[in-house]
C-alpha cells in the first residue's frame, strides 16, 4: 500500500512575508495528481494552519479537495480543534470529541492519535487517550500497526525542539513495549527529516511543507529562530507485510 504523507502545511490565507504556503501546497498537489494517483490515503500529520484562528480553514478547504486522495489528519499545536473536528467529523471521536481514528488496510491498521493541548505547543496523552489506544492495539491482537501522531514521542537531539515534543513519551514508549504489534511511528511537528530507533520501534518524522527548522548546529534559542533555505518535502510510505518504508520528495517553492 503506498501513502502520500503531508506534514505542517502551516497555511495562512495572506501571509504576511516570506514563503507563500499556498503555493507550496498547491505545488503538493500538482505531484499528486500527476505521479501519486495510485496512492490509497493522503496523511497531513498535524497543523493544516498557523494561526489557530478557525476561519483560516475556509480558503484551505477547497485548497485540499483538489487532491485526489482521501485525506488523513491529524491535529497539532497550532490547529483549532474544534473546527478541524467540524471539516473532518467521520475521523472524530464520538465519546471523547477527540480527532482520532483507525482506518484498516489490507496489511494491518493505521492508527491515528490526537496528541494536542490546547494552547500549548508541547503534547500529550491524556489517560482518556491512552485508555483508546490501549483499547484498539489489544483488539488488533497480531495485526501490524502503524501508528501517527503530530508531536515526536522522544527526544531527538534537537534542542530546544526536543522540549515540545510529546510530555511523558517515556511512559508512552514503555506502554508500547507492550504490543509486539507496532510496526511503526510517523510524526510531524520538528519541521525535520529524522529516522530513529526507539526502544526498537522505528519513528520517522516528516519536514514541512512550509518551512524547515534548523538543526541545533549552532544551539539557537525561540528568539533566534530562522528557518533554513532547505526544500520542502511531503513523503511517500509504502507498507507491505508488515513491512514500512518512507522516501522524502523535495520540491520547489
Amino acid at each position: 500500500m503506498k501513502i502520500i504523507w503531508m506534514s505542517d502545511l502551516h497555511f495562512e490565507p495572506s501571509p504576511p512575508s516570506g514563503v507563500d504556503p499556498t503555493k507550496r501546497i498547491r505545488l503538493v498537489i500538482d505531484e499528486i495528481s500527476a505521479l501519486h494517483n495510485d496512492a490509497a490515503y493522503c496523511v497531513i500529520s498535524g497543523d493544516l494552519i498557523d494561526s489557530g484562528d478557525p476561519a483560516h480553514y475556509l480558503p484551505l478547504e477547497p485548497l485540499l479537495k483538489q487532491i485526489s486522495l482521501p485525506i488523513l489528519p491529524l491535529v497539532g499545536n497550532h490547529d483549532n480543534r474544534v473546527a478541524l473536528t467540524e471539516m473532518f467529523k467521520q475521523y472524530t471521536d464520538a465519546e471523547s470529541g477527540f480527532l482520532q481514528y483507525v482506518i484498516d488496510i489490507p496489511d494491518g491498521h493505521l492508527i491515528f492519535l490526537d496528541t494536542q493541548v490546547t494552547g500549548e505547543n508541547y503534547g500529550i496523552l491524556c489517560q482518556e487517550r491512552r485508555a483508546w489506544i490501549e483499547k484498539v492495539l489489544t483488539d488488533a491482537g497480531s495485526t501490524p500497526c502503524y501508528i501517527f501522531m503530530h508531536h515526536p514521542p522522544a527526544k531527538l537531539g534537537l534542542g530546544v525542539l526536543d522540549e515540545i515534543c510529546l510530555i511523558d513519551h517515556e511512559k508512552f514508549i514503555e506502554f508500547l513495549q507492550n504490543f509486539e504489534n507496532v510496526k511503526h511511528l510517523f510524526a510531524g511537528h520538528v519541521h525535520r527529516p529524522i529516522s530513529a530507533s526507539i526502544s526498537g520501534i522505528p519513528l520517522t518524522t516528516m519536514p514541512s511543507t512550509r518551512v524547515q527548522a534548523p538543526l541545533p548546529y549552532p544551539a539557537w534559542d525561540w528568539n533566534e529562530f530562522v528557518p533554513t533555505g532547505e526544500s520542502p518535502m511531503y513523503g511517500i510510505v509504502q507498507i507491505h507485510s508488515g513491512n514500512s518504508v518512507v522516501q522524502f520528495k523535495q520540491f520547489d517553492g
